[in-house]
This record gives structure tokens, sequence and C-alpha cells, in this order.
């Protein structure tokens, strides 16, 4: 199984803002810390599992948490935490509770966190019994616990003393407070969408953004704010006559829905949606709440519960890009000659020069090959975000295609009559000749 380094854990992508010679001051101070008082309570906060369980002789492991998400998937994860009892850290000392790991169902990352010296036979110990239970492993020495906790804001980057509301009690240093920690040390969004949906009695925004994945819930809130804050004072008009209804304005409402990935948004599974609404509009313009409860200042928040399932469903219907451009080079490599028969049929027959029941009959021989790539393309896999836009196209091609044939079937023939057919087969196969050379130009870009 994968050996993890911290940056690889969602929840501690922060430690990537804190190189290892940042803390290269406060490793001493680390080295003296106590794994019930001080490690561990402050782990399960950065983690957001606060669920503390009793310690004795039979438990497999200081921390058993599903928090931990590598990649946006949920892992089960099992912490063995020795701290500043354990000076040097020997395979002795740790051998007992790496074999109780093995025995814990489902799990699927053990974690070892050790402040004092990792002696060799203690850590090749700790990797072979990760490759034996087949867990992913990641080893947190002092370096790395430091790293983390300075990234957190548990301790102080300066001397490494705990910080009390936020403040170091030692030296000068102090966390941002507030709107500046809001503002200023928010992580990046991007605006994948911004529309215009104002009416005569209020100024309304609605936004799409994109933000990093690996982001937590406390995280994603201060991205809400901030973004929320900007998108109040934007200016953008669909036309001119809300333009010069609401001018240099502020916005009265402003919605968004938050995106961990591209793929999310092309599925419409959003982590997190808001509604931010002026406290001074008035009740009869004023939009229907989510009725959450939950507020981050007061913009409300409505958190996707169903996201996790979403995903990995997607996941698992998505096509690897390998299988999605051979589905698209097949429906390509079938369907052009039938195309081309159809055009040459209908050619043919609007010439005068093919009478009107071999025509029906040349046509209709073409419907059942037509009809069955329709339906194998309907159960075709999600593409990957490549490869979206080009699957799509084909599967238009597929739709005229289908159109072209379509009124020579029984239903077809008794619904439209021949001027009408006429009309429909050659306008579709106007659209299908148009789209095919863009859909190939489109096809050679992804090889």
């Amino acid at each position: 199984m994968e050996k993890l380094c911290l940056e690889n854990v969602d929840n501690f992508k922060r430690v990537a803002t804190r190189p290892i010679e940042s803390v290269s001051e406060i490793t001493d101070v680390i080295k003296n810390l106590n794994e019930k008082e001080h490690i561990e309570p402050l782990l399960r906060e950065i983690i957001c599992d606060l669920t503390v369980t009793a310690h004795g002789p039979s438990e497999r492991a200081d921390i058993l948490t599903e928090r931990i998400k590598i990649q946006g998937r949920p892992k089960l994860a099992a912490f063995v935490i020795k701290g500043k009892s354990y000076q040097k850290v020997r395979s002795v000392n740790v051998v007992h509770q790496f074999v109780r790991l093995k025995d814990i169902q489902g799990l699927d990352v053990a974690v070892f966190v050790a402040v004092g010296d990792i002696q060799d036979c203690a850590r090749n110990e700790f990797y072979r019994v990760c490759k034996e239970g087949k867990l992913s492993s990641l080893l947190i020495d002092r370096w790395g616990l430091a790293r983390l906790l300075v990234a957190y804001q548990k301790i102080c980057p300066n001397d490494g003393s705990f910080l009390k509301d936020g403040k170091c009690t030692k030296c000068e240093f102090r966390v941002l407070k507030e709107k500046q920690l809001l503002m200023e040390k928010t992580p990046e969004y991007t605006i994948l969408s911004l529309e215009d949906v104002s009416h005569a009695t209020a100024k309304r925004y609605g936004a799409n953004i994109l933000i990093e994945s690996y982001l937590g819930q406390e995280e994603i809130k201060n991205i809400i704010y901030k973004a929320t804050e900007d998108i109040k004072a934007k200016q953008y008009y669909r036309n001119e006559m809300t333009k010069a209804r609401w001018g240099n304005t502020p916005a009265n409402v402003v919605w968004l829905f938050v995106y961990q990935s591209l793929e999310d948004k092309l599925t419409t599974n959003w982590i997190c949606r808001t509604s931010w609404v002026d406290p001074n509009l008035k009740k009869d313009f004023r939009p229907q709440p989510f009725n959450t409860g939950e507020f981050v200042k007061d913009i409300e928040l409505d958190w996707n519960k169903n996201y996790q399932f979403r995903k990995d469903w997607y996941r698992m219907n998505t096509a690897e890009k390998e299988e999605s451009l051979e589905n698209i080079d097949n429906a390509l490599s079938f369907l052009e000659p039938i195309m081309e028969k159809a055009r040459t049929l209908s050619d043919t027959y609007e010439s005068k020069t093919l009478q009107p029941q071999i025509y029906i009959k040349e046509m209709q021989a073409l419907i059942e090959d037509v009809e069955n790539l329709l339906i194998k393309a309907g159960d075709w896999p999600f593409p990957t975000f490549e490869c979206k836009e080009l699957d799509s196209e084909v599967q238009n091609l597929i739709s005229f295609a289908h159109n072209v044939v379509l009124p020579f079937s029984g239903e077809g023939l008794k619904i439209w009559d021949e001027t009408q057919r006429v009309a429909m087969v050659r306008r579709n196969l106007k659209e299908f000749f148009k789209l095919l050379p863009i859909v190939f130009h489109k096809r050679k870009q992804l090889t």
C-alpha cells in the first residue's frame, strides 16, 4: 500500500505553507509534548473528531477516526502516538500496538506519531505491519508534527508555545481575528459562472464557484464569506435595462453554489449552497430561506448531505478515457457510412431517379442499425471531464441520424407526409454533416 506524506491527507493540506526549515527552532518544544494531554487533543481538533475514547491495555489505537480524507474520499484511520515519555522510540515500545492495527476491520490508514527519535527498528516494523495488513502508512515525526500544529494555529511559530485566544503567551504573535482572518487568510476560489437574476425590486446575483477539494468546512465557510462579499460589489448586468435600474448599487441578494471539482460541476454535485439577503430588503421581496439554521455571519448555508454518495456513484459510473474514446470511435465509424448512404438515397430520390417505394424501403433498412446505436449510446457510462464535450457532440450526431430515418418507421409514415419527410431528412442530414467534421477535429485533439 501507499506511503503517505502529510500533504497527501486532505485534513493536513495546510502544512504545505510550513516548510520543515520554518519549524527547526521549535522542535525541542515538540519533543516534550505529552501524548494524552497535548498531542492527541490537538490532532483531534485538526481532524474535527473530538470523540475521546477510554484508554487501556485493550485499546487498539490512540485515535480511531473516519474523518480522515484522501483525495476527497473518507478513510478509516488509526493513530499510534508516542509522546515525551519515549525520547528514543524502539520497536519494543510500539510493536504490540502496530500488530493490533491489523485486527481493526475496514482500516485504511495507519498513522504513527512520535516526538522522540524514531529508531530504524521501529520505523521498519511500522512499514512491515502496514505492508502485511495492506494499509496505507503515514509516519509523523516531531518535525512533521511541528509543521502541522503551526499550520493549524495550535502553537506559536516563533517559540512553540500554545496559543490562548489566538495569542502567544510569550511573544507578540497572534492569529488574525474575525474579518481579517476571513478576508486575508482565505484560500483562493474561482468564479465558474456569474448570472444576473435581478428584477425591479432587488439586485440579485447567482454564482457557481470552484474551491480546492481538500478544504474543511471552516475553510469553506471563510471562502463563502469572501466570495459573497466580492460578488455583492459586482457591476455585471445582463442588459442595459437592469444596468439603468441598479447602476453602482451593491447587490441585495447573492446565491452561491460551491463546487470542489469541475467534475462535480458537470454533475451539479455542489458541496454547499448559500444565500445572503440584504437585511434591509423588504420582506415581500426576500427569497425563501433554506431553513437550515446554519449561518456564517448573515449568510445561510445548506450543506449537501449526499455529496460523497453522489460523488462515489458518479465515479463508479464514469468511464476511463480510453473506454470513452473507444465508444466514440466505434460510433463514428459505424454511423458515417450509414448517413452517407442515406444522403445518396435522398439525393437520388429528390432528383426523381428513384421510385418512392424503393426509397422508403431502402431508408427503412437503416432504421434498426441507427436505433440500436441510439440505445447503446444511452447506456454508455459517463465520460471523463476531458471527453465530456466530445461525447455530447457525438450524442447529437446520433440524434440527427435517428431523425433522418425516423420518418420512415411505421409511425413516421403515418405522422409525416412526403413533403414533411423530405424536409425533415434534408434538415437533419445537413446538421449531421455540418457537425461531423467538427467532431473529427475534436477527436484528434484528444489523441
